[in-house]
């Protein structure tokens, strides 16, 4: 019996000494929760048990609490502790000047799952620059002007129809946006990225559902004295298969066990189908775009109309120069088209929900941006007709652009940017081992809130100088939290008019550097022709307390919780 106590004692002392090295090792000198360093889940379960509100938002609500700009996090079993800062200055000195920092593994690792061969899932090196290339015309003027203007336009004009009947059918009733807005943004980026050949689009069935509605007494519908809940019109599965990949990324994100959770979900048969959907969707459409380019006529060049035109186009130019056979399908081209699908898709349209909710709670910039719309397109409101999308796009109205950077910088679409680093380094006088990931906040202090005091000797020698050399502005008047477009225009020497300022404060939206986000031209392009279309054809009434709150869901992006409109024609 002794031997055995001493076996059980020997064994239980093990265990005991094994728990202790798998909890967390929290960075010395960086605040951080005491009851997340007890548990071998970290912050885990504290942040699931704040429910799919949660995710970002309750970390930087967590370090908003504490008086330092840095705070630590335990976001998976065996894993170093993550760093979050909230301080503009240092984030965007890490994003612009610091070359320790480059994409994270954990990143990496969460967004893999899906489309592992994108660029945003590569170390910054040779591979990474030649998918880029693939890429590079797509944010030319040529695509931009030619092939995506046209095609959101197209979709924006889709959406507007939708909602002209919706407000008729709702009868002065609020509605959800949520699907409509998902569908328009989906339509639009499958419109310039695959252009006429790929036929399945969502408005359209969205639109012919309401068609046979007459009146809100419609017997299909949900409704309430204040509020009608439109059904949802089915569409393609393609479509649907689109949608999925943004869905399943916030679902794995909130496992904390990325490679697990990806391993595990690629087993179930419903997402082993969606693959299959997505990627005979693309290969089609590769082939078909190979097809036309390859065609020996004259009019060759006339073919490219979309971006997998451009990216054909521009493997076959790379083939040429490097002097080897092109390689028109593969598992590179297919995910740097399904990435450039879901991001154009699933984080325009996130901002585009939140930009109907501050029209709806803003009537005066409401009114402010439709005079200044319609003063902008003076000809196309006496003609009393919607300006064109080469009108929009070539115009210069200094409200609209800041009506769009402040919903950007309330927005938190991509709450966290991340970045690890390479060797030991430094930040804010804390020293950071090889390998930490620091999440870098797109809100709270400084941002959205009130810069905390930092002692200017604890700042990088890089920011010191960046501060030196040129103003660093913040949000010293009005409150960073409110929505005030007016934060981004100033006095326009010699004119009476109030000018744009892109650099009024701080904002990080896009990230910044040679890895922010490849696609901001398109974003800013795109909200800028649906939010003129919306405003010049509707006014954006009040809706109920009820449907009109700001809390967010957080998952592959940081979406409103609740978005309903009550609309009424203001152009027809």
């Amino acid at each position: 019996m002794a031997g055995y106590a001493l076996v059980l004692a020997a064994v239980s002392i093990a265990v005991y000494a094994a728990y202790r090295l798998l909890l967390p090792k929290p960075i010395p000198g960086i605040p951080y929760n005491e009851a997340a360093s007890r548990s071998i889940l970290g912050d885990i379960p504290a942040m699931l048990s704040e429910g799919k509100e949660a995710g970002f938002s309750w970390m930087i609500s967590q370090a908003s609490k504490r008086p330092g700009p840095l705070f630590q996090f335990f976001l998976g079993p065996f894993d170093k502790p993550f760093v979050l800062l909230t301080d503009y200055r240092e984030s965007r000195d890490v994003l612009l000047r610091r070359k320790e920092w480059d994409r994270s593994n954990w990143s990496i690792d969460l967004l893999g799952g899906q489309v592992a061969k994108h660029h945003i899932n590569m170390k910054t090196g040779p591979v990474w620059k030649a998918h880029r290339r693939l890429l590079q015309d797509l944010m030319s003027p040529s695509f931009l002007n030619d092939v995506a203007a046209p095609n959101i336009y197209h979709s924006a004009e889709g959406l507007v129809r939708l909602w002209r009947e919706k407000a008729r059918v709702a009868n002065d009733r609020s509605f959800s946006t949520e699907t409509d807005v998902y569908y328009a943004a989906l339509d639009a980026v499958l419109d310039f990225g695959f252009g006429e050949s790929f036929p399945h689009r969502g408005i359209p069935h969205q639109q012919k559902l309401i068609d046979t509605m007459t009146t809100s007494n419609d017997d299909s519908l949900s409704k309430d004295d204040d509020v009608i809940e439109f059904a949802k019109a089915p569409v393609h599965e393609t479509l649907e298969s689109m949608l999925l990949i943004a869905d399943a990324i916030g679902a794995v994100a909130d496992t904390g066990l990325a490679k697990l959770g990806w391993w595990w979900r690629n087993l179930q048969p419903a997402e082993r189908k969606a693959h299959s959907v997505r990627d005979s969707l693309v290969k089609e459409q590769v082939l078909m775009a190979k097809d036309r380019l390859l065609q020996e006529d004259s009019e060759a060049k006339s073919k490219i109309k979309s971006a997998v035109d451009f990216m054909v186009n521009r493997e076959k130019t790379f083939a040429e120069k490097d002097g080897r056979q092109p390689v028109f399908w593969s598992d590179d081209i297919r995910d740097e088209i399904l990435g450039f699908v879901v991001a154009g898709h699933d984080t325009t349209s996130t901002t585009l929900l939140w930009a109907v909710k501050y029209l709806t709670d803003s009537p005066n910039a409401q009114k402010k941006l439709r005079d200044a719309l319609r003063s902008t397109h003076s000809n196309s409101y006496a003609e009393g007709r919607t300006p064109t999308y080469r009108e929009i796009s070539s115009a210069n109205c200094a409200y609209l652009e800041a009506f769009l950077e402040e919903s950007l910088r309330l927005a938190n679409t991509v709450p966290i940017l991340e970045r690890q680093c390479d060797k030991d380094t430094v930040i804010l006088g804390h020293h950071l081992p090889k390998g930490t990931t620091l999440l870098l906040a797109t809100n709270g202090p400084s941002i959205t809130e009130t810069s905390r005091q930092i002692d200017e000797s604890l700042r990088s020698e890089s920011s010191r100088l960046a501060a030196k050399e040129r103003d660093l502005s913040e949000w010293s008047s009005h409150n960073p939290g409110a929505f005030f477009p007016e934060r981004w225009l100033e006095e326009n020497p010699g004119s009476d008019e109030l000018s744009f300022n892109p650099q009024a404060g701080p904002t990080l939206p896009f990230g910044l550097g040679l890895r922010g986000c490849f696609g901001r031209k398109l974003a800013y392009l795109e909200l800028r022709l649906m939010v003129t279309l919306l405003v010049w054809n509707f006014e954006f009434k009040p809706t109920p307390a009820r449907l009109s709150g700001y809390e967010p869901v957080d998952g592959l992006t940081h979406k409103p919780k609740t978005s309903y409109v009550r609309l009424e024609s203001v152009q027809e």
